[in-house]
């Protein structure tokens, strides 16, 4: 959980930095290109923290609830 966590702020300024590149018009087709891919990539690396942020809080709350027999 911690990890994921972690990871979530650097990703999310990387994904800024993203959109800005591609908003600017001046850049060649080449870069837009590699822009347009490699926000593609991130996408789907935030999607997968995001899962794991998920698995783990699930388990966290499951963890909290379960009940002990101490017979």
């Amino acid at each position: 959980a911690n990890a994921a966590h972690e990871l979530k702020t650097p990703l999310t300024v990387i994904k800024t930095s993203m959109q800005v590149l591609r908003m600017d018009e001046s850049n060649s087709e080449g870069v837009q290109k590699f822009v347009a891919d490699t926000q593609q990539s991130l996408d789907r690396l935030i999607q997968t923290v995001t899962g794991l942020m998920a698995l783990a809080d699930d388990s966290i709350k499951t963890a909290e609830h379960e009940v002990i027999n101490l017979k």
